[in-house]
């Protein structure tokens, strides 16, 4: 009776559209799965293809006001067709010298994040080359390394391309860095 009543839970669970759909049903293998589901501490899925093909992609981006969707973007795309110029030399300023990321000659990354690969094969879908943009500054005088606790990181950038003559590019969590701003 008991092991009927296990195939009848494995049959629900197949069928419940909650947990899979008509393409991939959730499928129970053997009948202690309803034991073996009361005993998961830890559910680890795979949206973006980083955990099965060990790669990141930029796919959207927001910035405070405005969502941009990547996910079709094709190779050399011309970044006027999605940000302001002024915005989009920001963002590559900031980015290209806030990664931390070890690249070649041929900017291949070495040593690097998945994250930190993420944006560079952004760039390089701009046609953008991150170490001419890291050349275009001077000197980094500082960085501060990302933590856990502080869920930020900071490179302090002495530039002759900003009035004061040093800059600083901050990332990190979002509800950080908006309380490092003093305009949004």
């Amino acid at each position: 009776a008991l092991e009927f009543v296990k195939i009848m839970q494995g049959w629900l669970i197949y069928y419940d559209e909650d947990i899979g759909d008509e393409n991939c049903p959730a499928n129970s293998r053997h009948t202690d799965l309803v034991e073996e589901l009361g005993m998961i501490q830890y559910i680890c899925t795979d949206k973006t293809g980083t955990l099965t093909m060990n790669v990141m992609n930029v796919n959207l981006f927001w910035d405070g006001k405005k969502t941009f969707d990547f996910s079709q973007i094709k190779d050399k795309e011309k970044p006027s067709k999605f940000f302001h110029n002024d915005y989009y030399n920001l963002l590559k300023y900031s980015l290209c010298n806030n990664i931390q990321v070890e690249l070649d000659a041929d900017e291949n990354p070495k040593n690097a994040s998945k994250t930190d690969i993420a944006f560079v094969t952004f760039f390089h879908i701009f046609g953008e080359k991150i170490l001419k943009i890291r050349k275009e500054f001077n000197k980094i005088e500082r960085v501060f390394p990302f933590t856990s606790d502080r869920k930020k990181m900071a490179t302090i950038i002495k530039t002759d391309k900003y009035a004061k003559g040093n800059v600083i590019f901050l990332k990190g969590a979002s509800e950080i860095v908006v309380l490092a701003c003093q305009y949004i």
